[in-house]
């Protein structure tokens, strides 16, 4: 692929401990080449004439995690976040001239940190599994703190029968 311009947007977000982490977004506008095609996955058999020397536009996200509040730092981040967009998960591709012009990079990089912000399981896997976990936890949590009370008013004999019912 042949780079034209890179664009980064860099920002933060609140994940949904409420913990405040760094965000890099990267569009990198780019002319397809055979080689591009190829690891798309076109073969000899698909209709991709067109698709030749037409432009790309790809987005890569890289993002703080909460150990690294002190130790981030945006030329990496910004190295991070061109790797990923480099990987081609998130593109476009037209052969349309003047089609991805400066003004569109721009609009989409802050929609897509506006859209990231509200929706970041889209560049981070797994997010709503670990989401969903801490919920779980956090519902444990606070079910055990409603009972402990009413476990300290029983007697001794009362808690070691629960224990035992609870262990099986």
């Amino acid at each position: 692929m042949k780079i034209k311009k890179t664009v980064y947007r860099k920002d933060t977000f609140k994940d949904y401990d409420g913990n405040v982490r760094p965000v890099i977004m990267c569009a990198v506008s780019a002319i397809v080449e055979e080689q591009d095609l190829d690891d798309m996955g076109f073969d000899e058999f698909d209709e991709c004439d067109e698709a030749l020397n037409s432009k790309m536009l790809l987005v890569g996200v890289a993002i703080g995690h909460i150990n690294d509040k002190d130790s981030w730092n945006d030329e990496k981040g910004e190295k991070i976040a061109f790797n990923k967009a480099l990987s081609g998960k998130h593109m476009i591709i037209t052969n349309t001239p003047g089609f991805i012009s400066s003004e569109l990079v721009d609009a989409l990089l802050n929609k897509e940190m506006e859209y990231f912000k509200k929706e970041p399981s889209v560049y981070i896997k797994g997010y709503y599994d670990a989401l969903n976990r801490r919920m779980k936890k956090a519902a444990i949590e606070d079910n055990f703190n409603k009972i402990l009370p009413k476990m300290q008013e029983l007697s001794l004999s009362k808690k070691e029968e629960i224990v035992k019912l609870v262990n099986g």
